[in-house]
């Protein structure tokens, strides 16, 4: 692991305290006012307010016509969407929760169940895509429980929801990239570089 690596771990919050703010219902966006990050904010949004619409109007179904006035479904925490701008003046754009700068986004993605990078339109953007997967994972391995004694892989713990225990910690990155980006990389194997 590298210095800055450990610099930018360390000066995340102790991971227990990324846990109490993680939510798999926060997404990340990068670049809100480019060109790509302007048109995945929309569909990400309308995706979501679609999702949305569909969990409330399934929650309640009536059995009978002697049943009285179904209880309101407890409240739902709605999805939010974080993200950065390229130009520093932007205030607030649609459907976003809070706007952050870029120096300050990687505390901010570790929170996100999920974040979408793209890095295609500035190299500093693949700079901190492999820098959150750096803290990503060893946040990961410090949070990882000790192997079961049984060895049986398939040996899932339930919750009473019939759901696995991390079901909702789940993380994504989608990685938006051309092949330009990955260009100047260097080959897993020098003695075939074709």
């Amino acid at each position: 692991m590298n210095k800055k690596s450990t610099e930018v771990f360390s000066s995340v919050a102790s991971s227990s305290d990324v846990e109490v703010h993680f939510s798999h219902k926060r997404y990340f966006i990068n670049n809100l006012d480019s060109y790509h990050g302007s048109h995945i904010l929309h569909d990400v949004s309308k995706v979501l307010e679609r999702n949305n619409a569909s969990t409330k109007d399934t929650s309640q179904s009536m059995l009978g016509e002697d049943l009285g006035p179904a209880s309101p479904p407890p409240p739902e925490l709605p999805y939010e969407i974080i993200g950065t701008v390229l130009n520093e003046n932007a205030k607030s754009i649609d459907h976003v929760s809070r706007i952050i700068p870029a120096a300050e986004c990687i505390p901010v993605m570790l929170t996100c169940g999920t974040v979408i990078l793209d890095v295609s339109y500035d190299r500093e953007q693949l700079r901190i895509a492999t820098e959150y997967i750096k803290v990503l994972k060893e946040l990961l391995e410090k949070q990882a429980p000790p192997p079961k004694p049984s060895g049986d892989p398939d040996d899932a713990t339930t919750t009473a929801t019939g759901g696995s225990i991390g079901e909702n910690k789940k993380r994504y990155l989608i990685l938006i990239s051309t092949v330009m980006t990955w260009a100047c990389t260097k080959p897993l194997d020098p003695v075939r570089s074709t």
